[in-house]
């Protein structure tokens, strides 16, 4: 049974999906038979959640049932077109406030509201993602009827198995179909791609008693590419998923450099609440843990949907292009 099929007939509230294809996993989750308003410390079974980007304001769920299982469903289903759309900030807002960042780097992110005739199903949405070739981590928070969070986010802020852990550094955007050339000859991504680089070495080497760092790549998504950089190292004793979340969220790839500057002009000029967007989400157990970046997220809220995208500003970014790139990077919620 797809996964999907049995939380849509499932009555109970939250209701929780993961899928990594990579990984070939797939989990879902009813109910809430535990609640912590913080990682827990010593969790007594795989428990999902996220956090607010800002406050740090978290909601960790150990489900009352939980299924793991594969993909087997095939999805074909029209979309309404939206009634009407709202940017915030609109787009002249948005590019006088990327004009005036003189911060290394700062990441500008934009809400953009979708109003629908009918009430939307998030269930729907995970699948059209799924269908649309999303392969990161497909994701639905579900927290009561017409509420929901969900995305297909390519990027990772970390994985645990035991002591061993993996993060990964991504910046710089291209559509899909621009040659990889692009994005290895520009030198405004490459900067970019390196304040992450240095900043996830930076706060990881301290935790692990050894550290490796890949090699430079590109990774893809149906509709854009990145710059991409791993790292691989092994924990010291004693260190866990609070202090991994503390020390490397947010990377410059979702706030910027120098960070708490980056974050409080973040502040003073985005007209609304990023929430969870760009936030950890994922789950965490004793042995394992799978923390991905909510980028590429959307929020449900009944007959509305609201995008979420983000461009990091450094020098020699163009505010025109950068506003192009939020276009490219909210192509998957397209749907219609």
């Amino acid at each position: 049974m797809d996964l999907l099929n049995w939380l849509e007939n499932e009555s109970r509230f939250p209701k929780i999906y993961f899928e990594r294809p990579a990984d070939n996993y797939v989990v879902a989750g009813v109910g809430a038979k535990q609640v912590w308003d913080e990682i827990p410390e010593d969790p007594p079974g795989m428990v999902f959640g996220g956090q607010d980007f800002f406050s740090g304001r978290a909601r960790y769920i150990l489900p009352e049932e939980m299924r793991e299982g594969e993909i087997t469903e095939e999805f074909e289903k029209s979309f309404e077109a939206p009634l009407s759309r709202v940017d915030k900030p609109d787009k002249a807002r948005w590019m006088e406030a990327a004009l005036s960042i003189t911060l290394p780097k700062v990441v500008l992110a934009r809400e953009t509201e979708f109003t629908f005739e009918n009430e939307l199903n998030p269930i729907d949405i995970v699948r059209a993602l799924r269908k649309a070739g999303v392969r990161g981590t497909l994701f639905a928070f579900i927290f009561e009827k017409g509420r929901a969070f969900v995305g297909g986010t390519p990027e990772i802020l970390y994985k645990r198995e035991g002591r061993e852990v993996e993060s990964v550094a991504i910046a710089g955007t291209r559509p899909a179909k621009a040659s990889k050339g692009e994005l290895l000859k520009s030198l405004k991504d490459q900067a970019e791609v390196k304040w992450v680089e240095q900043f996830v070495e930076d706060e990881l080497s301290p935790l692990c008693e050894s550290l490796e760092r890949g090699k430079r790549e590109i990774t893809r998504t149906p509709y854009v590419q990145h710059l991409m950089r791993r790292f691989k190292g092994k924990l010291k004793e004693g260190i866990g998923d609070r202090e991994l979340v503390k020390k490397l969220h947010p990377t410059p790839a979702l706030g910027g450099f120098p960070r708490e500057e980056a974050l409080m002009v973040i502040g003073s000029v985005e007209p609304f609440r990023r929430g969870w967007y760009g936030a950890p989400v994922g789950w965490i157990s004793k042995e394992r843990s799978c923390l991905s970046v909510a980028i590429r997220s959307a929020r449900v809220e009944g007959r509305r949907l609201f995008v979420y995208a983000g461009a990091g500003i450094v020098e020699g970014s163009v505010p025109e292009k950068e506003w192009d790139e939020l276009e490219q990077k909210i192509k998957q919620y397209i749907l219609w």
